[in-house]
C-alpha cells in the first residue's frame, strides 16, 4: 500500500505518481516516507523523491532519491539510493553518493566519496562494501589511514 496526496496515473502504463506527503511499507521490513513518488506496478518498481526517510530493518536510510526494485508478492529485491546519502545501522555510520542496499541480505554497496565511521574508525575509499550484521567491512583503493583509539594502523 501506498499513501500520500494528489494521485495520477496511466493504468495502461502501469504509471503512477503521488506528488505529495508519501508513506509506504513494502513488505515485512521496509517503510518509507518522502515528499514524491512514482511507482510502476508492472516493472515493479517504486522511485521516492525528496525529503526520504526511510527504515529497512535496523537500517536509517536518508537519501534526496531511493529506488525500490520488489518481487511481485511484495518482497524487496534492491534498494538503491542516490545523492547525499546517510545510512545509520546501529553504531555505523555510512556516508555517499551512492548506496545499493541488498533486500534479501545484509550487505551494503557505497560508492562516491563513500566514508564509513565504525567503533572510533572512518575509512574512506573509492567503494566500501560492509555487512549490517558484523563488522566486516571490505575497502577498495583506500584513500586515507584508519585510526582506532589514537593509533594508526
Amino acid at each position: 500500500y501506498v499513501y500520500g496526496k494528489g494521485m495520477k496515473g496511466n493504468a495502461d502504463a502501469g504509471d503512477f505518481s503521488i506528488t505529495d506527503d508519501v508513506f509506504t511499507k513494502i513488505g515485512d521490513n521496509l517503510q518509507i516516507q518522502s515528499s514524491r513518488a512514482t511507482v510502476n506496478i508492472k516493472n515493479s518498481k517504486a522511485v521516492f523523491i525528496k525529503g526520504i526517510t526511510a527504515k529497512k530493518n535496523k537500517i536509517n536510510i536518508r537519501g534526496d532519491k531511493l529506488e525500490v526494485v520488489y518481487t511481485k508478492d511484495g518482497g524487496v529485491k534492491d534498494i538503491g539510493v542516490e545523492g547525499n546519502v546517510r545510512l545509520n545501522v546501529e553504531k555505523k555510520l555510512a556516508l555517499c553518493d551512492n548506496a545499493i542496499i541488498k533486500g534479501s541480505s545484509t550487505e551494503i554497496v557505497l560508492t562516491g566519496k563513500p566514508e564509513l565511521h565504525m567503533n572510533g574508525d572512518i575509512m574512506v575509499g573509492e567503494k566500501i562494501v560492509f555487512n549490517t550484521d558484523n563488522d566486516e567491512v571490505f575497502v577498495e583503493r583506500v584513500k586515507a589511514d584508519v585510526a582506532q583509539k589514537g593509533y594508526k594502523k
